[in-house]
């Protein structure tokens, strides 16, 4: 909250700050997400049938979602699990007199230094103003 305070005070004194196109950029993924045990803590996880999603998620994702919709952000970029993703979420946002539903997107890195064995990765990411999307 104290982010949104803080671009609201300085946007109120700087108008060409609304211009910009604003993305969130976080550790812990948004939206949760069960991949394919790749890593060792997965696998070993797995073989007991658990999964490490709980102790990957980003706490209290809803609050986070809710907050990047009702400022319009359309991409939340994260990192932590080495596996690279794309999801587009669609989200009812609710500021208690309005409603509405945005898409957001949300682009995980995968690892970029080989951890666990993984293959290097990257993501290459383009905003189309028209469509006002991301491909990745």
């Amino acid at each position: 909250m104290q982010l949104a305070t803080d671009f609201e005070t300085k946007a109120a004194k700087n108008k060409a700050l609304r211009d910009y196109l604003p993305i969130a950029l976080i550790h812990h993924h948004p939206f949760s997400f069960q991949g394919r045990a790749e890593t060792q803590v997965q696998k070993a996880l797995s073989s007991v049938g658990l999964s490490d999603e709980r102790f990957l998620s980003l706490e209290d994702a809803d609050t986070f979602i809710n907050w990047c919709a009702g400022r319009k952000i359309p991409l939340i970029l994260h990192g932590h699990t080495h596996i690279p993703r794309h999801v587009i979420g669609r989200v009812t946002w609710n500021n208690g007199s309005v409603s509405a539903e945005r898409d957001l997107t949300a682009v995980g890195c995968g690892t970029t230094l080989g951890a666990e064995g993984l293959p290097l990765s990257y993501n290459l990411l383009e905003w189309d103003p028209v469509k006002r999307n991301w491909t990745v």
